[in-house]
C-alpha cells in the first residue's frame, strides 16, 4: 500500500524541479541508468481540456499550485476547483479577465460563499504561487517571489458542517466541464494536495508518446483530459534561468571582469521577476570619469511603488556621466531582448517573439573606456570594490548574455547548475560564476530553476553533480559508531552557512570530542577536533572558506588526513596520536548544541581497514535521510520522532556519475511464482515502474512485487527515479521470462 509522503522532504513546495517525473514523448526508457536533467517542464491547457481527480477535498487539506495563465477576453477560468449548485463546498482559484486572480470559498447550498478579494488586472504574462489552506482558512499568492496577496488577517469562510459531494477538478471546476468559459487556459507546472501535513497528492506534467496528462507521483496514476472531443494537452518546458533577488543579504550581483569599451556590444535576455520596486540595474558600471553604461528601471529609488506609469526601462552609455536615456517601454514581467550595439550607435528593446518595442541611437561621444569592470544584476557605482547597494540591486531572471568586443565574443553566459552550486557559466573562459559568500557582506546566493539550457556537468570529473541531503542546522543523524585508534573517516559535503561554530561530523560535547567543525570569525576557519589523551588539538584545514564542496578524510590508524577541494587543491595534515578518550556516539551533519547548514554527499567510516558503513543521500516513505549501501539500513533525523527535517536533492551518486547503485534483475518464473525487482538510486526521492514501456500505476517504491504472467512471454521492466532537483534517471532492463510449466508424458 502506498504511504502519504511526509512534508519533510516536500520542504520546497514550489521547486521548479518537483515536475522531474515529466517525460517527453520522445524519451527512450532504453537507455539505461542516464541521468534526464527535466526543464520546468509544464502542462498547457487551450481552454477545452479538463481533469476529473476523483478527489473528494476536505478541510483538513492544503492546496499548492504553480501556474501561468494566459489571458483573454473570457471571465472566470476556473485552475482548479468545486464551484455551483452541485457542490456544497465550494471552493477553487480562477482566473477572472477584469478583476485578476480570484479565490472562492464557503457554503455554496445556503448562499455563503464569498469571492475574496482579487489580485487586479493581470497585464502581462507570470507565473504565480499560490496557497489555498483549508484548515487554516488563509490564501497566500506570490508572483515570482514577490507577494501579492495574504488573507491571513482577514480569513476566508469556512465550510461548517458541509460535507463534499464533489470531486476536485483541475483546468476547471466540477460543475462546468463541458463549458469553454469554465475552462482555464495556460501552464501548469505543479499541484500539491496535503492531508493533515503528508503530502497525499503530487501532481506533475507528464507526457509519452500521444499520452499527456498529469502523472500523482504519491500514487503512479496518469490522469488525462476528460472532456470529450477535445484537443490533448501540450507538454513544454521553458528555458532555464539564473534568478537574483534583489532583497538577499544586500543584493546579489556578478562581476563579469569585462571593462567596457567604444567597441562593445552588450547582448541580454531577460525578464523582471520584481516588477515593484524602482531603480534596479540589470547591468552597470557607472563609476568615475571613464565610458559609463548600464541597463536598469527608472523609478523610486526606495519605496515600493505600485504607479506602473512611472517605471521604464532607461539605458546609459557616455562618457563621464551616468544619466540615461529613456525607452518609453512600461516594466513588466515580460522576457525581453535588449541589445547594446556601440560601434553601430544602436540600442533596441524587443519581446521575446522579436516584436521591436524600442530602437534609439547612440547620439553622445565616448573617447574612454570603462572605469570599472561591468556588473550584472547591479552596478558598480558604489565605490571600486564594486559593493552594491540593495537600492541598486536587481531581482531579474538571465537566460543569457553576450558580449562583444570590437566584434570578438568575449563572454557567453548561460545557466547552470555544476556540483552544489547555481551560476551563469562563460563559454568563453569556460568557468562558472556563481555568488560569492565570503566576506562579511555576504550577499547570499543566486535562485537558480533548472531550465532548458542548464547542463549538471562537474568542476572536475571526479567532482560531479551527485545527490546530497541538505539540513538547515538543526538536523542530525546518529551512526550509533564510537570511534577507536583504528577508524577512518571519509566525508564529501559542502558548508551553507557560516555562522558560529558548526560541527560537519562529530562525536558530542565533552571530553574526547572529536570532529570536523567550522569557526566563524574573521577567519572563518575549517578545523579538525582531536583529543589526544591529555587535551583537545585542532588540525587547521582552511581560512576564510567559501560554500565550497570538500572532501575530508580524518585517519586515526596512521594520525594524518588530508582535505580535497574541486580544484585538487590538496591539504594534507597530521592529527595527534593517542587516545581518543571516552567519545560519544558519532553523528554526522551536527552534535548538540552546534548543527551545521550544510550539504552532505557520502560519508563513510572504516574500521582496521574494512569498509563499516557508507552513507548515501536517500529517501525512504517519503522521509529524508542517508541508505547504509554496508549495513543496508535507513537512517534519518535524530531529533524528530518521525526523522523529518532534512530535504534531499540532486541526482547521481558518490563520484561514481551512475545513478543506480542496485539495478533490477531479469529472471524466469515458473506458473505460480513471483518474484521482487529492486531498485536504488541515492537521492532520488520517489520512484515509478514500466511493464513493457507503459507505466504500472501504483508502483512509487523501490520494489515490485511480479508474478508469473502469460504463457510463455516475456515482461521487460525498467525503474524510473525522480530527483527534486535534475530530473530522473532510467534504470537497466529486466527481462522476466514466464516459463509453462513441464508437460508430464506417460508411455504405455
Amino acid at each position: 500500500m502506498h504511504k502519504a509522503i511526509r512534508h519533510s522532504f516536500a520542504a520546497r513546495p514550489f521547486a521548479a524541479a518537483a515536475v522531474a517525473a515529466a517525460m517527453g514523448a520522445a524519451t527512450t526508457l532504453a537507455n539505461a541508468d542516464t541521468i534526464r536533467h527535466m526543464a520546468d517542464t509544464y502542462l498547457k491547457s487551450d481552454g477545452t481540456q479538463f481533469i476529473d481527480t476523483g478527489i473528494y477535498v476536505t478541510t483538513n487539506m492544503c492546496l499548492e499550485a504553480e501556474f501561468e495563465p494566459e489571458l483573454d477576453s473570457t471571465s472566470n477560468r476556473f485552475l482548479f476547483g468545486s464551484y455551483g449548485a452541485g457542490s456544497d463546498m465550494t471552493y477553487g482559484i480562477f482566473i477572472h479577465q477584469s478583476q485578476g486572480i480570484k479565490f472562492c470559498a464557503g457554503t455554496y447550498a445556503n448562499g455563503d460563499w464569498i469571492q475574496t478579494d482579487n489580485h487586479g488586472v493581470i497585464t502581462a504574462p507570470a507565473r504565480y504561487k499560490a496557497t489555498y489552506n483549508m484548515t487554516e482558512r488563509t490564501i497566500l499568492l506570490y508572483a515570482e517571489d514577490s507577494w501579492q496577496f495574504n488573507n491571513s488577517g482577514n480569513k476566508m469562510k469556512g465550510f461548517g458542517s458541509a460535507a463534499n459531494n464533489c470531486t476536485l477538478g483541475i483546468f476547471g471546476n466540477h460543475e462546468s466541464p463541458t463549458s469553454a468559459s469554465m475552462l482555464f487556459k495556460g501552464k501548469l507546472y505543479s499541484l500539491r494536495i496535503h492531508d493533515n501535513g503528508e503530502l497525499a497528492h503530487d501532481f506533475v506534467p507528464y507526457g509519452r508518446g500521444a499520452v499527456t496528462g498529469l502523472l500523482d507521483r504519491c500514487t503512479g496514476k496518469v490522469h488525462v483530459n476528460t472532456q470529450s472531443g477535445a484537443n490533448p494537452f501540450v507538454l513544454g518546458t521553458d528555458d532555464g534561468f539564473l534568478r537574483s533577488n534583489r532583497l538577499k543579504r544586500g543584493g546579489q550581483f556578478l562581476d563579469t571582469g569585462y571593462t567596457v569599451t567604444p567597441d562593445t556590444k552588450i547582448e541580454v535576455d531577460f525578464s523582471m521577476a520584481d516588477i515593484l520596486t524602482g531603480q534596479q540595474r540589470i547591468f552597470g558600471a557607472d563609476k568615475g570619469t571613464g565610458l559609463c553604461c548600464g541597463f536598469y528601471i527608472e523609478g523610486a529609488n526606495t519605496s515600493e511603488v505600485t504607479d506602473m506609469t512611472k517605471k521604464y526601462f532607461k539605458w546609459a552609455f557616455q562618457d563621464d556621466a551616468a544619466g540615461g536615456q529613456a525607452t518609453g517601454v512600461a516594466v513588466d514581467s515580460s522576457r525581453r531582448t535588449f541589445t547594446l550595439d556601440a560601434p553601430n550607435r544602436s540600442v533596441t528593446l524587443a519581446k521575446a517573439n522579436g516584436a521591436v518595442e524600442y530602437s534609439g541611437t547612440i547620439g553622445t561621444t565616448f573617447t574612454k573606456n570603462g572605469y570599472t569592470t561591468l556588473r550584472l544584476f547591479g552596478n558598480a557605482a558604489d565605490n571600486g570594490a564594486g559593493v552594491v547597494a540593495p537600492t541598486n540591486g536587481a531581482s531579474v531572471k538571465i537566460y543569457r548574455m553576450r558580449i562583444w568586443n570590437g566584434g570578438t565574443l568575449v563572454r557567453d553566459y548561460t545557466p547552470r547548475v555544476i556540483g552544489a552550486y547555481d551560476g551563469l557559466y562563460d563559454n568563453v573562459q569556460r568557468k562558472l560564476d556563481y555568488c560569492d559568500l565570503s566576506g562579511t557582506s555576504n550577499t547570499g546566493k543566486y535562485r537558480h530553476t533548472t531550465g532548458g539550457a542548464v547542463e549538471a556537468e562537474t568542476l572536475r570529473s571526479d567532482f560531479p553533480a551527485d545527490a546530497y541531503l541538505e539540513s538547515t542546522g538543526s538536523q542530525t543523524i546518529d551512526t550509533g559508531c564510537l570511534l577507536s585508534l583504528q577508524s577512518k573517516l571519509e566525508m564529501d559535503a559542502s558548508l551553507l552557512d557560516f555562522g558560529g561554530t558548526a560541527f560537519l561530523f562529530g562525536t558530542g560535547a565533552g571530553v574526547g570530542n572529536n570532529g570536523l567543525y567550522h569557526q566563524n570569525g574573521s577567519a572563518r576557519s575549517l578545523s579538525m577536533l582531536v583529543y589526544n589523551g591529555s587535551a583537545s588539538t585542532w588540525p587547521w584545514l582552511a581560512n576564510n572558506i567559501l560554500p565550497t564542496r570538500v572532501r575530508v578524510a580524518m585517519d586515526f590508524a596512521n594520525a594524518q588526513g588530508v582535505m580535497t577541494t574541486p580544484n585538487s587543491q590538496t591539504t594534507p595534515f597530521t592529527l595527534p596520536s593517542g587516545s581518543l578518550g571516552d567519545t560519544g556516539k558519532l553523528q554526522v551533519m551536527g552534535v548538540p548544541g552546534a548543527f551545521a547548514s550544510m550539504r552532505l554527499y557520502a560519508f563513510k567510516i572504516y574500521e582496521g581497514g574494512q569498509l563499516v558503513h557508507d552513507y548515501v543521500p536517500c529517501a525512504q516513505d517519503g522521509v529524508a535521510g542517508v541508505w547504509d549501501l554496508v549495513a543496508k539500513e535507513f537512517r534519518a533525523n535524530a531529533r524528530t520522532a518521525d526523522g523529518s527535517g532534512f530535504t534531499v536533492c540532486g541526482a547521481g551518486v558518490n563520484g561514481s556519475g551512475m545513478a543506480f547503485m542496485e539495478q533490477p534483475q531479469g529472471c524466469r518464473l515458473l506458473r505460480g511464482e513471483s518474484t521482487t525487482l529492486s531498485a536504488f538510486a541515492p537521492g532520488a526521492v520517489c520512484y515509478q515502474w514500466f511493464r513493457n514501456g507503459e507505466l504500472v500505476e501504483g508502483a512509487t517504491g523501490r520494489t515490485l512485487e511480479v508474478a508469473f504472467g502469460t504463457t510463455d512471454t516475456t515482461d521487460t521492466y525498467q525503474c524510473v527515479a525522480n530527483y527534486n532537483v535534475f530530473g530522473y534517471a532510467v534504470s537497466a532492463e529486466a527481462q522476466v521470462a514466464n516459463v509453462p510449466g513441464a508437460t508430464v508424458m506417460t508411455i504405455r
